[in-house]
């Protein structure tokens, strides 16, 4: 959208771009992956200088930026952000240059690459020279110098140290010129001559440190170009502090070497210069011969007619050496050639009056030319708001559609798994309730007979006998009333009536209690109990809930173990909770695979080492009650050796998210 805003912006005001924009826009388009599209644009802006058909540059410049920008590992982010820099610094544009310049030391800086770092530091400096901030300038190019310094990036240094020292000449010349009247803000505290004659000191030894510098990194370097812009620039600031001996052997050395690699811009240069210095120091002979040769180079085919720049020149020099005759008369050549270059005052009045009719009617034309540029442009963006609002909407419909599609399989999912856990639950309740069934057949059974023994025959019976009976149904009572107990604990917990009670106590006191219950069992197959659980133990749980599993447990350990055999408790800390393990001697449990396992919803009731029955409900009611107090139970079964079961509890409460 943003590129957009500024491709409407930009054809607003340049009707022409429209047009030109429109093909190459086409050519894009005919690529259709990004990547394509992005190579394309990068293929026509390399083949393009900065100079050269801004508008268009900047269009796709923008455009592959935002292709670009979907990737921000994409190198060309750089090249793009700085070239757009670079065109909006040509239309003198300063914001966006800011902005661009900004942009592309933030990627160099993502990239960690010093060098491209130090480039765009060098053309923000540039930019602010050209501005007249050159206390900034100065900053930022001292940081550029900085950056290449530390990169070893000698190149990069020297161009830096190139850059500083034209902006000190450049400031200082201009607090020379201007005095105290300067348009700098920062020369409006030299309100004297002094102040004014110090920072000219100042600068001074800044711009010939880093001009000589620059010197020494370019003949490292054998780079011609930068040691012939480092000598310009001591060599005119030499003459500049009245130097000029040493002034004209710079000049001299700059005219040999632009002579020796055939560098014509830069020899006109330095020979326009060196005339200067030649003129200030009254050697003015060579002045002469300097300014005509520059003026041949600059005009080869002049016919020894110059130009009325050369020609003021050369005034200058001779009114200087006291020749007034030759002085007035290269100054009436100067003002020939200049009412030449412009033609005499009538043709220049007819002139003005056709360009004054000539701009009416441009201005109409341009006029005319916007008026229907803006209505095309309204027009596409109209047509190209509806698209965009009927895409959005599309998209926006899409997406809730997924949404409803995602949460119906979601709820479908839910549904299904709820499905096969209640049919799994009720497969569970059916194998509970006819274990249960067929354990209580027996004891019910052996109560039923025993009662109808002892209504039939009790008067024929002995005392002994009777009390045998009396013990018998008093032993299927008993087991009638655990396997009760058992089914009626497990249905709580089902029906959730059971809630857990959790508090941080000492974990020992619920061990012993658990040995204290099942004593008299103990002492009856004459078992040894091994209690290794530390008293400085603590688990956060329900006290009443952990006393029935651990009891549960104990009793199953009785249950197991041969007479004369061993049982253990044990526990350890395992982060922030308590595993406690209860293992018995003997021949494991035959019904439990070998290994690691987890309690399931059904068990098999398997008799003791003295045919000992139960239900199987005990362990089921155990693991469900130590997972209410978010812990975890299972068993370690080694069949004909020995059987441990495990469960781990929280050692404090848990913090609250």
């Amino acid at each position: 959208m943003v590129f957009i805003i500024r491709l409407l912006i930009f054809l607003i005001l340049t009707p022409q771009v429209f047009a030109s924009f429109d093909s190459l826009f086409i050519r894009i388009e005919e690529h259709s992956a990004d990547k394509d599209k992005l190579e394309f644009i990068l293929q026509e802006l390399k083949q393009k200088t900065s100079g050269e058909d801004v508008v268009n540059q900047v269009l796709i410049a923008e455009l592959g930026l935002s292709i670009a920008e979907e990737n921000p590992a994409d190198t060309s982010i750089f090249f793009l952000s700085f070239r757009l820099a670079n065109l909006w610094k040509a239309i003198n544009n300063h914001p966006n240059t800011e902005k661009y310049e900004g942009y592309a030391l933030a990627v160099a800086r993502r990239f960690k690459d010093p060098v491209r770092e130090s480039k765009v530091l060098r053309h923000i400096g540039e930019v602010k020279r050209v501005q007249g901030k050159f206390s900034e300038a100065i900053t930022v190019l001292h940081n550029a110098r900085a950056v290449s310094a530390a990169a070893g990036d000698t190149e990069g240094y020297i161009r830096s140290e190139n850059r500083l020292a034209a902006v000190y000449f450049e400031k200082t010349i201009h607090f020379s010129l201007y005095g105290r009247g300067t348009p700098d803000s920062s020369a409006d505290i030299y309100f004297n001559k002094k102040a004014n004659v110090r920072i000219y000191r100042n600068d001074a030894d800044s711009l010939m440190a880093n001009a000589r510098r620059s010197m020494e990194g370019a003949a490292l370097l054998q780079n011609t170009p930068l040691m012939l812009s480092s000598l310009n620039i001591i060599a005119s600031w030499k003459s500049f502090l009245t130097e000029y001996e040493e002034a004209s052997r710079l000049f001299e050395d700059g005219i040999r070497l632009a002579r020796s690699v055939n560098s014509v811009s830069s020899l006109v240069e330095f020979l326009r210069n060196a005339s200067g210095n030649y003129a200030k120091s009254g050697r003015y002979a060579l002045a002469i011969n300097m300014i005509i040769e520059s003026d041949a180079l600059v005009n080869p085919d002049s016919g020894g007619v110059y130009t009325h720049e050369t020609a003021f020149r050369l005034a200058d020099y001779y009114e200087m050496a006291g020749d007034k005759e030759k002085a007035l008369e290269y100054l009436k050549i100067a003002y020939s050639q200049f009412r030449e270059t412009s033609k005499n005052p009538v043709a220049t009045d007819i002139m003005n009056s056709r360009i004054e009719m000539e701009i009416e009617r441009n201005r109409e034309r341009i006029l005319y030319e916007k008026n229907k540029t803006l209505f095309v442009i309204i027009t596409f963006a109209g047509i190209l708001f509806t698209a965009l609002l009927v895409l959005w909407l599309s998209i926006r419909q899409r997406n809730q559609l997924k949404r409803l599609n995602q949460d119906l399989q979601e709820q479908n999912l839910l549904t299904k798994k709820q499905h096969q856990e209640a049919e799994a639950a009720n497969k569970a309740k059916d194998k509970l309730f006819s274990i249960v069934a067929h354990d209580l057949k027996s004891p019910i059974w052996g109560v039923t007979a025993y009662t109808e023994i002892l209504m039939k025959e009790h008067q024929h019976m002995e005392e002994a006998e009777k009390q045998e009976a009396l013990s018998r149904i008093h032993a299927s009572m008993n087991k009638i009333n655990k396997m009760l107990k058992d089914l009626l604990e497990w249905a709580s917990l089902q029906l959730g009536k059971i809630k857990p009670n959790p508090e941080e106590y000492i974990f020992l006191e619920t061990a012993l209690g658990a040995i204290k219950v099942s004593e008299d069992n103990i002492r009856a197959k004459q078992i040894s109990v091994y209690n290794n659980i530390s008293s400085d133990f603590t688990v956060y749980a329900d006290r009443s809930a952990l006393s029935s599993v651990m009891h549960n447990l104990v009793s199953n350990a009785v249950k197991f173990t041969p007479p004369q055999g061993a049982i253990l408790l044990s526990a350890e800390e395992v982060g922030d909770f308590l595993k406690v393990s209860v293992k018995n001697t003997g021949d494991g449990i035959k019904n439990l695979p070998e290994g690691v396992t987890y309690i399931e919803n059904s068990l098999p009731s398997t008799p003791g080492t003295k045919g000992e029955t139960g239900t199987g409900l005990g362990l089921i009611f155990c693991r469900d009650m130590i997972e209410l107090n978010e812990g975890k139970l299972w068993a370690e079964n080694e069949p004909g050796s020995s059987a441990t079961f495990c469960f781990t509890l929280p050692v404090k409460k848990p913090r609250e998210k």
